[in-house]
């Protein structure tokens, strides 16, 4: 793939201490497409929504990692007010799943399922709508004991199985799980965003489930969510540079 290619197929995680710290980032990275911001960072700037707009007047596509994960009617209320600003992603967990209902299955609004109701907002709005599976930094030790004795690609399935049903177009998931996705039909038009990326060598720090980020394209991802590997970093231009370059060689799956 190209460098323009590859660089809106990353995702940097901003997980920075406040809003200057975000500048500093922002200006060492003229070349960042997509940046994801989420519900704890925009607590700790103290701005209100206003930083999605900031970041989208600077051009950039933003992820909303809201992690949104309530019973639906507070969820439609913390979705509903960040839908109204200039967020390109939006996720909710898939413990937001509530009744199985779609509106034709029930005569009663409050009784349609709460991820339905998330993905239809996003929808609507013209926001990407994503879900999130199983976090990356579960091993399969945690996933087995929080899920009732299921592997991760059980459990992610279970979820990926519902959000298709319900109209999400997007999915959070381990590099891990790409492939047991990828490999039914029925989830074909799903975009795959994978966290749990690392660099051949690098540390996994606080992440479980991971690949490279060339294996995790080279599998299907459709993108991939960076955070330490750049964070951190006393140049981030060449840290983003160097996940650059591992993109643009790897090899893509088959179309």
């Amino acid at each position: 793939m190209t460098r323009d290619e590859a660089l809106m197929r990353i995702i940097w995680s901003a997980d920075v201490p406040d809003w200057q710290a975000m500048l500093y980032y922002l200006d060492a990275m003229p070349d960042l497409r997509w940046i994801k911001v989420d519900r704890a960072g925009i607590y700790r700037f103290d701005m209100g929504l206003k930083p999605f707009d900031i970041l989208a007047d600077r051009g950039l596509k933003t992820f909303g990692d809201g992690k949104f994960i309530e019973v639906p009617r507070k969820g439609d209320d913390m979705a509903g007010s960040w839908s109204e600003h200039p967020v390109h992603m939006m996720n909710c967990m898939g413990g937001m799943l509530s009744t199985g209902l779609l509106p034709e299955e029930t005569d009663k609004p409050d009784k349609v399922d709460g991820l339905y109701r998330f993905a239809d907002l996003c929808n609507k709005k013209g926001i990407l709508s994503c879900g999130v599976t199983v976090l990356t930094s579960k091993s399969p030790e945690m996933v087995a004991a929080e899920y009732n004795g299921r592997n991760p690609t059980e459990q992610v399935l279970f979820y990926v199985e519902w959000m298709a049903k319900f109209g999400f177009t997007d999915i959070v998931c381990s590099p891990k799980e790409i492939k047991a996705i990828l490999c039914n039909p029925e989830f074909a038009d799903l975009s795959l965003n994978t966290p749990g990326v690392r660099s051949p060598g690098a540390e996994t720090q606080d992440q479980s489930r991971v690949d490279t980020p060339a294996n995790a394209i080279a599998n299907g991802a459709r993108r991939i969510v960076v955070g330490s590997e750049i964070t951190g970093k006393p140049d981030p231009a060449a840290a983003l540079e160097a996940i650059v370059e591992q993109l643009m060689v790897a090899e893509l799956p088959a179309a």
